[in-house]
């Protein structure tokens, strides 16, 4: 979190630098100690559901699993970023939520404008990269299988915008 600030072009506020950066590294520890091993028996526990076939009783216990780590991470998060987030002032909350903005817009511009095979380029794109970062470079091989994925998923850029959008704006009523 704190390495984007400066990214969306907002600056901790005044008498928190380096605090930032230490709630994070700490909330990072707890993540991998507490979570992870949550997430792996709740993916172990998906794997036995999709072995035996998956009902619809499987997904939604996996949603409501989901939700709950979701809900508990946020929890930590809040505790962990509160003393900060009480610092902000009302320009640095200004410029985050224009950067956010811009974001949001460029956003649009790739993954809602042009045809429906512009947006699955821009998405298979998107996805490449990820897994660039994730696992470094891809082969052209899996660069087809990354393509292919993105081809065969539906078109749910405008939710992901929106589910964006009101994620970024809990965010911002949080600081």
């Amino acid at each position: 979190v704190g390495q984007w600030f400066p990214k969306l072009g907002v600056h901790e506020p005044a008498g928190t630098r380096g605090k930032l950066k230490a709630q994070l590294a700490r909330f990072h520890a707890w993540h991998r100690r507490e979570e992870l091993p949550r997430y792996a028996a709740l993916l172990s526990g998906a794997g036995e559901r999709l072995d035996r076939g998956l009902a619809r009783e499987d997904v939604a216990w996996a949603i409501a699993a989901v939700r709950a780590r979701f809900q508990v991470t946020v929890e930590q998060a809040v505790d962990e970023f509160a003393p900060v987030a009480a610092s902000f002032r009302p320009d640095n909350l200004a410029a985050l939520e224009r950067k956010l903005a811009e974001s949001n817009e460029k956003f649009a511009q790739e993954f809602l404008s042009g045809d429906p095979a512009k947006q699955t380029r821009a998405r298979a794109k998107r996805l490449t990269g990820w897994f660039d970062d994730w696992l470094g470079s891809v082969t052209s091989e899996q660069e087809a299988l990354i393509v292919r994925f993105a081809q065969a998923q539906p078109q749910l850029n405008q939710i992901r915008l929106d589910d964006r959008k009101r994620r970024q704006q809990a965010f911002v009523q949080l600081l």
